[in-house]
């Protein structure tokens, strides 16, 4: 569920703050998964501002995006310029539970 939320926030931004939400504009979404967790990253055409988490007040209906993906995930950033850029959230795995095996002597 956190990981679709953040997803979702950060594809929302690609379309409201970049080239991406334009007409012919495009995205990329990419997910990697490895033993330690996963990293989600939308790809955009860049913008002429930089990501950053904004200041919406209560009643706002939208700019909290970045803020969202800060809580939901282990760590955020981004790279590239005005003419695209990536960003990404990474999401640790949770830590193996062990499930202890209870051997039976003979009787």
């Amino acid at each position: 569920m956190q990981r679709r939320d953040a997803l979702q926030a950060l594809v929302a931004n690609a379309i409201r703050h970049t080239r991406s939400g334009h007409a012919g504009g495009a995205f990329t979404v990419e997910a990697c998964h490895w033993f330690a967790g996963v990293a989600v990253a939308v790809a955009d055409q860049g913008g002429a501002s930089e990501p950053v988490p904004g200041d919406a007040d209560a009643l706002a209906e939208s700019g909290r995006g970045l803020r969202t993906v800060s809580a939901l995930a282990d760590g955020w950033g981004w790279y590239g310029n005005a003419t695209g850029r990536a960003v990404i959230a990474v999401f640790q795995a949770a830590p193996a539970v062990a499930i202890g095996v209870v051997a039976a002597g003979a009787a």
